[in-house]
């Protein structure tokens, strides 16, 4: 079995390759190890966990969804507040894109894209997205609010409602806030959100890691404002 001793923060290989380089399945020749993985094509490649030779089995190709969407022009933004988790930013700006995320709030401590361990979990991602700091969380709502854009936290508060319920189609700007990883949402920002979500849980944990729970909420809440494309299926390289 690997273990992060073995296998260093579960990536035996430096980064990620393009999506457009070729890219191989390998298989260790040991006996005893016979693991199966990918990687870009590499002289003197072996396993990286019992690093025996390993054989070159079949060619990896992408592939695409056969269906592809857009935003319909709708300003959906996330604000995060004191975030300390480089990796949970990163993740948050990648599924920022695939959701439609408009626009990140970077609040307090929260890592920018400026930090060197961000771009791991963003996988570029950080480089198109639009994104601000902003030091003070409370004043950064006020204004939003003033502006007449509404603002919704998700958090595990009394007072809070279950988003897997029927959330009705929003018009204008909605910025979703997400909190820090050990104390959640600023108490003085919660006041000023004109909505509060919650995940429902069914096990013994009480809550999801904040980028999980994200990329939930920002696909449930911007479902009204995909917009259908045509596509077609690209698997060259």
């Amino acid at each position: 079995m690997a273990t992060a001793k073995t296998h260093p923060d579960n990536d035996p290989f430096s980064g990620e390759s393009s999506p457009r380089e070729a890219c191989w399945y390998y298989e260790c020749t040991s006996g005893t190890c016979r693991l199966r993985f990918p990687a870009p094509f590499k002289e003197n490649l072996t396993c990286p966990l019992c690093h025996s030779p390993v054989l070159q089995k079949g060619r990896w190709e992408s592939s695409n969804s056969v269906e592809a969407y857009k935003n319909d022009g709708s300003r959906l933004s996330v604000i995060l507040d004191n975030l300390r988790s480089a990796y949970n930013v990163g993740s948050i700006l990648r599924s920022s894109d695939g959701a439609g995320v408009q626009h990140a709030y970077l609040c307090g401590i929260t890592p920018t894209p400026l930090h060197p361990r961000l771009s791991k979990t963003a996988l570029s991602a950080e480089i198109h997205t639009s994104w601000s700091q902003h030091l003070n969380c409370v004043e950064l709502v006020r204004d939003l609010r003033n502006r007449g854009e509404l603002v919704v936290g998700l958090e595990t508060s009394p007072s809070a409602i279950n988003l897997l319920d029927s959330i009705e189609p929003w018009e204008g700007s909605l910025n979703l806030i997400v909190g820090n990883e050990v104390y959640g949402i600023d108490p003085a920002v919660m006041e000023l959100c004109d909505r509060l979500y919650y995940l429902p849980m069914v096990g013994i944990k009480k809550s999801l890691n904040v980028s999980v729970s994200f990329g939930i909420a920002a696909y449930f809440l911007n479902q009204h404002h995909f917009q259908k494309l045509p596509v077609q299926s690209d698997t060259s390289f």
